[in-house]
């Protein structure tokens, strides 16, 4: 094999401009991925995203050398998000400045009152109105410095929790980042950046394989729409059934209602004393009923639907009693015995 052949090109690197390549050998390759492997065993110097995933650490070793950085830094420096791999914003303002492209370093001044919300714990939305960033870089052989503003209301995409403890230093990253979109870059190559990616996916609805039928196409996506059609299960019609936007929170689901308690044996007692029932016949009623154990204490010991009923409607308990004793509900012991002679007699 010629020594041409096992010449492999790779992205622009720090050093060089856009027509121009960096050739690995296939030698050098396949060091790249010993490498990768190895670093892909790590569990502490590396995020777990990577761990176990040579693939990926072999990218992310490539990107560090076409940036000309650590292969380490820039592996701790990326996160994944809705599957695709992200940087960290101060990573790519690392990488603008160590690009080569500008003469020195950018410079940051504040636009607005930023005392608004600086040292705040929360602050309206109103509050961010006009607070912005400005950039200002040269690039090597150019005389004038490039400018470029950010405003801290035009960036919607925050999945960095400081945003709300430094938000003038995210401000800052996200309007260098910008700059380098529009003036350089070259210098970033196109990569995400953690603030670019919404954690929230998006719902789209598919009209390509909508079904067959004598309606026209714009019937039938009003009926799935609507749930009228064959696909209505697959397609939310509803908000609720929707995914939450950035800006609104999940639905709270409601709540499970409170599991009554059982009665206590003082409940009791005093169910009983109100509704003036005799002990031996509401004990007979409820034994006759399979309400209480023939062995236990009464209706103390009844069951708990049962003891919920005398508790909750003790007027109707003694309606009940009477009915079954066919005279009133303060009736004798005596009257009691008779009318359990008589159901003998007719059984």
């Amino acid at each position: 094999m010629s020594e041409q052949s096992k010449q492999l090109t790779v992205l622009p690197s720090k050093a060089t401009t856009n027509d121009q390549v960096v050739a690995i050998s296939s030698q050098e390759l396949e060091n790249l991925q010993t490498f990768a492997t190895v670093m892909s065993t790590a569990t502490v110097t590396i995020p777990k995203h990577l761990q176990g995933q040579p693939g990926d650490c072999l990218a992310v070793c490539m990107q560090a050398d076409i940036w000309g950085m650590n292969r380490f830094s820039v592996a701790q420096a990326s996160h994944v998000i809705n599957g695709k791999l992200a940087y960290e914003s101060k990573l790519i303002n690392a990488v603008l400045s160590n690009s080569g492209i500008l003469n020195g370093r950018p410079t940051y001044t504040a636009v607005g009152d930023w005392s608004k919300i600086e040292g705040k714990r929360s602050w309206n939305p109103s509050d961010e109105d006009g607070l912005g960033i400005k950039v200002t870089a040269t690039i090597v052989g150019e005389d004038e410095p490039r400018e470029h503003t950010c405003y801290m209301s035009s960036c919607h995409t925050r999945n960095s929790p400081l945003w709300k403890s430094n938000p003038r230093i995210q401000t800052s990253y996200q309007a260098v980042r910008e700059w380098s979109r529009l003036h350089a870059p070259d210098a970033i190559l196109g990569v995400n950046t953690v603030d670019e990616i919404d954690e929230k996916p998006t719902t789209t609805i598919s009209i390509t394989d909508m079904p067959e039928g004598g309606a026209s196409r714009t019937e039938q996506l009003a009926a799935m729409l609507t749930g009228d059609g064959d696909d209505k299960e697959e397609i939310p019609t509803t908000a609720k059934e929707l995914p939450p936007t950035a800006e609104e929170e999940p639905p709270a689901s409601d709540p499970e209602p409170p599991k009554a308690k059982p009665p206590t044996k003082s409940d009791l007692m005093q169910a009983v004393a109100k509704s003036g029932i005799p002990d031996e016949a509401l004990n007979e009623f409820l034994a006759a009923k399979g309400a209480i154990k023939k062995d236990g204490d009464g209706y103390l010991d009844a069951k708990a639907a049962w003891a919920r009923r005398i508790v909750e409607n003790p007027k109707g308990l003694a309606k009940a009693v009477s009915d079954w004793l066919g005279e009133d509900a303060e009736a004798s012991v005596d009257n009691l015995d008779n009318h359990r002679k008589e159901e003998r007699s007719n059984a």
